[in-house]
């Protein structure tokens, strides 16, 4: 305090930023850094929400479940999320199976020529070929498990009566073709979803979740 008031006296001192360059206060390759690592994290957040928000449309369908023909529309929603999720599913669907019997009431969902969502209900027996006893066996192990099917095998499969009894068939296999099956096990049956690609990691865990969805409306 002085005669005339108070006076202020403040004193600053700093480190230079050693990555800064000569006349920059603070490093440009620092703050482009941040700036995309903040950029990723606001994307990924983005993704997780439009992620959510398609698994809460079929949740709201498997949750109004009473009958067969609300699981078939669930079966269709869920393959027309993964559609608009960028997931590829050639087709995908629910088989429901019971402890004890080798029956599986099939709830499948594809797209037709027109663009259109093709549902398809039937019941088959998992021992009619050697990728459905494979499915059943994985299934009673109630672990995730991937099936790849190509050349005969891959024909003789798509020959089956489960497809033959569509009225258009769900999908013509031919030769030189590689299929990829995801299986995702819940006690009363299967989620799953073949496409003509791997899935990768991130896709897959979507796939589960879809199962987990499934799953709670059957307890």
């Amino acid at each position: 305090k002085t005669d005339t008031g108070w006076v202020a006296l403040h004193q600053h001192g700093s480190y230079p930023d050693m990555k800064a360059l000569e006349g920059e206060a603070f490093s440009m390759d620092a703050l482009k850094a941040e700036n995309e690592k903040l950029q990723e994290a606001v994307k990924s957040r983005t993704i997780e929400l439009e992620i959510e928000a398609a698994l809460e449309r079929v949740r709201s369908k498997a949750l109004a479940m009473h009958d067969s023909n609300d699981i078939s529309e669930t079966s269709s929603a869920a393959f027309e999320v993964l559609k608009e999720l960028g997931i590829h599913s050639i087709r995908s669907g629910v088989g429901l199976l019971t402890e004890g019997s080798t029956d599986a009431q099939v709830y499948a969902a594809t797209q037709a020529a027109d663009g259109s969502i093709k549902a398809l209900t039937t019941k088959r027996s998992m021992l009619d070929h050697p990728a459905l006893i494979f499915q059943y066996e994985e299934w009673k192990k109630q672990t995730d498990f991937e099936q790849v099917l190509s050349g005969d095998e891959l024909m003789s499969y798509y020959n089956h009566q489960f497809f033959q009894s569509a009225t258009d068939r769900m999908h013509n296999a031919s030769a030189g073709i590689t299929e990829y099956g995801y299986y995702f096990p819940f006690k009363d049956g299967l989620f799953y979803s073949w496409s003509d690609k791997p899935y990768n990691e991130a896709e897959k865990k979507i796939l589960q979740r879809f199962r987990s969805i499934i799953a709670l409306t059957f307890r």
